[in-house]
């Protein structure tokens, strides 16, 4: 790093620090502190759905894919475009037929508040680990950036990214999660120029690429253990997508800071197009470095290959943009990570003891609390998987696994609210049902990851369907 990078990657830090923190008085209770006052624009909130969803996974471990094999992950997103949909037109309607703070809300106007915290413990849990794995893939960069340990590296990104989301809530992860979507495209389009001269032009590079396999895209093998085939990622990525984008607080909070139907199907569906070009873009810098690098790289994790490029190759300038693109997709999606914990905890846990609706200064004081608390939980989680985690393996693989064992369920128990005569009772076996059978195919089996949000979402409406008449 030389000193025009440091000074280009601390202009970066200030900036999104001076963003954050320049709203941190706005909030004036707990609903405003987490939706914004449902007053914000369908531009503002489609862009934060997309810089969510590229976290430090998708800036280092997509590459990684497109190095180590071909382009058959963007038959994945093309299911989230269809599972987008069928949320946007099926299930966004209940979500907004009340002002829910928190889709866990809805459960409980149809189940209770037992099925409520039983959904939102198991979304707090989930999303803690996942959350942490990214952490983890960003103290792989900042570690070498700095030249420091990755223990220390988890606590400076971290810190700085808790500090924004405490001081200014929902609107400051907005606002600041467009400009870090801004940076990172800008440094992934510039590192792409870079790999694409460095082949000497598209045309060299496309020619070696297309002989060597590397830009396969479609696979229609019928295997239910092969992770990246057009079934698997047209049918389980569309159930995949429909349960993070339909059964995920982290995301369906950036629909109801919307305040509006239309608006927010309109922000889902453009989020999975955005979404779609974004991965074919980071595969096709994996691509890139395996052009590089196809005969002299060793490192030990496939996650380091984009990491290596960007501090060893970039010149002088473009490395400092480039680690500030990937600090700004890890930072954006833990930022919006920790303010849905919070706004969970919270809005669904402590429901009793705050009045949530009438906010007042305890219940903003317990939403950045809350909000501490899941930065350093997530912290840990990176802290372990520094040391157990296999070092060789792409990280998205794990945390796309985590995301479809449980999401899959509770959207299952979303789509019974919609259905007559469902019972407390009957939704708490369903739920048991549902969560049993996506854990048993997940450990019991080589089924890959797509298939298993589609298990739990089939498993938990026939449960709920079945004790419905037996309950």
């Amino acid at each position: 790093m030389t000193v025009v990078d440091w000074v280009v990657l601390v202009l970066f830090l200030i900036v999104t620090l001076a963003a954050g923190l320049s709203l941190s008085g706005r909030s004036r209770g707990v609903e405003d502190y987490f939706l914004g006052g449902r007053q914000v624009s369908a531009g503002l909130a489609l862009l934060s759905i997309v810089a969510t969803e590229t976290s430090a996974v998708t800036f280092l471990s997509v590459p990684a894919h497109g190095f180590r094999f071909d382009l058959r992950f963007l038959q994945l997103p093309l299911g989230y475009i269809v599972g987008r949909v069928a949320i946007a037109l099926w299930l966004l309607p209940a979500l907004f037929d009340r002002p829910y703070l928190t889709l866990y809300q809805r459960l409980q106007a149809a189940f209770g508040s037992s099925v409520q915290r039983l959904t939102s413990l198991l979304f707090v849990g989930t999303r803690t680990v996942a959350d942490g794995l990214r952490l983890y893939l960003t103290a792989i960069l900042v570690g070498a950036m700095l030249r420091v340990s990755l223990d220390w590296a988890v606590l400076v990104v971290a810190v700085v990214t808790v500090a924004y989301a405490f001081a200014g809530g929902i609107r400051a992860v907005l606002w600041t999660d467009s400009i870090q979507l801004v940076v990172y495209i800008l440094g992934a389009v510039l590192a792409l120029v870079l790999l694409v001269g460095g082949a000497g032009g598209w045309q060299s590079l496309w020619y070696e690429a297309q002989a060597a396999g590397k830009l396969r895209v479609f696979d229609f093998s019928l295997s239910l253990t092969e992770t990246y085939t057009f079934w698997s990622g047209v049918i389980g990525g569309a159930f995949l997508s429909a349960a993070t984008h339909g059964a995920d607080q982290l995301m369906v909070q950036r629909y109801l800071c919307t305040g509006s139907l239309t608006r927010a199907r309109l922000v889902l569906v453009a989020s999975g197009v955005l979404v779609f070009v974004q991965f074919a873009l980071f595969l096709l810098i994996g691509v890139g470095l395996w052009y590089r690098y196809r005969t002299d790289y060793t490192a030990a994790r496939a996650d380091e290959v984009f990491v290596t490029f960007i501090l060893e190759a970039m010149p002088l300038g473009a490395r400092g943009i480039v680690v500030a693109a990937a600090l700004a997709a890890a930072m954006s999606t833990l930022s919006s990570s920790v303010n849905s914990i919070a706004s969970t905890v919270v809005g669904d846990l402590m429901a009793r003891q705050l009045d949530h609706e009438r906010g007042g200064s305890q219940g903003l004081w317990w939403s950045r609390l809350a909000t501490v608390a899941a930065g350093v939980a997530q912290g840990a989680v990176a802290l372990a998987a520094i040391h157990w985690l296999d070092r060789d393996s792409p990280v998205i693989g794990p945390i796309l696994t985590v995301a479809s064992l449980t999401t899959g369920v509770v959207l299952g128990l979303l789509a019974l609210t919609l259905m007559e005569g469902v019972s407390t009772r009957a939704a708490a076996v369903a739920f048991c049902v549902g969560l049993g059978a996506a854990l048993a195919a997940w450990g019991l089996s080589d089924v890959a990851f797509p298939w298993l949000s589609l298990i739990g979402v089939v498993a938990t409406g026939l449960g709920g369907l079945v004790f419905r008449r037996l309950l």
